[in-house]
């Protein structure tokens, strides 16, 4: 039987899973620190309940881990800095340092590396874009912060991506304001020239799963796979690897053995 080529989707979603959203609510102020909780809670998924203010919630005894990072010694003191943040916004830099230090203290077995970067109206467009793609498939989400007059000096958790055949894109959030997705043109029009991005350059822990799913023409789905990160047999390194294809191989001769 001849091989027949695969079609080329017509568009195409890149998106990380099981990422906590936290939101910022009326205090826009926060937005840098509420998606840096969440960068952080991506990739050490043992911290997602210290970051919460449920019932379960061990914030309140245990602290704050992204707080507990910066050099206040008082309540007082943390009270000023909140303050700071909530009327001015808080700054992306001393962010990545704070999560830097959060991975020295309480993760120093990971070899796990936040770096801040700065983009201008000179080199973003693809070659930003392409960076954002690059980190999604890896399984790394990464923080953006624009400036515009039309949506607002921001920060958000960028978790995924999507693109068509025409050329158009889109960025996939977990915003702290509560928006789900931005068209990548819509944001490059209105940004006021400078971009700023936390991501990861080095993470030798867990990592989300990624779905992805192509359509069509007709707008049908035509592949769609949900991939783990995940190191088989003599792999040196773990990647990312078929779901279906992991369960079948490990999880379904178990339960054969189990039943017999």
């Amino acid at each position: 039987m001849a091989n027949h080529p695969r079609p080329v989707p017509r568009f195409r979603q890149v998106h990380l899973l099981g990422i906590p959203a936290y939101h910022q609510g009326s205090h826009d102020g926060l937005c840098v620190y509420y998606a840096a909780a969440m960068l952080a809670a991506a990739l050490f998924p043992e911290l997602d309940d210290r970051f919460g203010t449920g019932p379960g919630s061990r914030r309140r005894r245990v602290g704050d881990p992204l707080l507990n990072q910066f050099s206040v010694r008082s309540k007082e003191g943390m009270q000023r800095l909140l303050s700071e943040w909530f009327f001015n916004g808080q700054e992306v830099v001393p962010t990545c340092r704070a999560l830097n230090r959060l991975v020295r203290h309480e993760f120093s077995d990971m070899c796990t590396r936040f770096v801040h970067e700065r983009k201008t109206r000179r080199n973003v467009g693809s070659a930003l874009f392409a960076a954002v793609t690059r980190s999604i498939d890896r399984g790394l989400p990464l923080m953006l912060r624009w400036r515009s007059a039309e949506f607002g000096n921001h920060c958000v958790l960028v978790v995924g991506y999507e693109e068509s055949a025409t050329g158009a894109r889109w960025l996939v959030l977990n915003d702290p304001g509560g928006m789900g997705s931005v068209s990548w043109q819509d944001l490059m029009n209105v940004n006021e020239g400078l971009f700023e991005i936390v991501r990861v350059k080095d993470h030798t822990g867990v990592r989300p799963d990624k779905r992805v799913v192509e359509y069509d023409d007709e707008g049908e789905i035509t592949a769609r796979k949900v991939y783990r990160w995940w190191r088989v047999d003599a792999e040196v390194e773990p990647r990312f690897h078929d779901l279906a294809e992991l369960v079948a191989r490990f999880v379904a001769p178990r339960a054969e053995d189990d039943a017999s």
